[in-house]
């Protein structure tokens, strides 16, 4: 499920975090706006809105980031599999591996989870980004 889009999208929203910025803007597509819905429910954003441009044929996202001081939450965002390197983890492993001061965001048959909704439905998958 990984992509060049997502991939895009997760590097810009690193370097506006990088940079301070209190939003970013980057394409709209369905695996970015799961991420963001959970990113949104662990309070790591405040929040995301779509952008309709009658003139381009892609929507675009609006990211409103959360800081922390002068800090951003997202601060220790990191993208795990990339579309030439894809890394998966099965349901046992998540146990063991994660703590609990780290977030994973996995890609599963039942959609975009975090690692948290994973081991209570006790499935794998691929694994997309982590904040530490």
């Amino acid at each position: 499920i990984m992509s060049i889009v997502f991939q895009q999208n997760i590097n810009k929203l690193k370097k506006s975090v990088q940079q301070t910025e209190s939003f970013t803007i980057c394409k709209k597509d369905t695996v970015t706006c799961q991420v963001l819905d959970i990113l949104w429910s662990y309070g790591f954003i405040l929040g995301y809105k779509n952008l309709k441009q009658k003139n381009l044929s892609q929507n675009k996202l609006q990211i409103f980031l959360k800081f922390w001081g002068s800090k951003s939450i997202l601060h220790n965002l990191k993208l795990i599999s990339k579309p030439q390197k894809r890394v998966f983890i099965r349901w046992q492993h998540l146990i063991r591996v994660y703590s609990r001061h780290e977030l994973l965001i996995l890609s599963t048959t039942r959609g975009v989870l975090s690692h948290h909704d994973c081991i209570k439905l006790g499935l794998g998958g691929e694994v997309l980004c982590v904040i530490a």
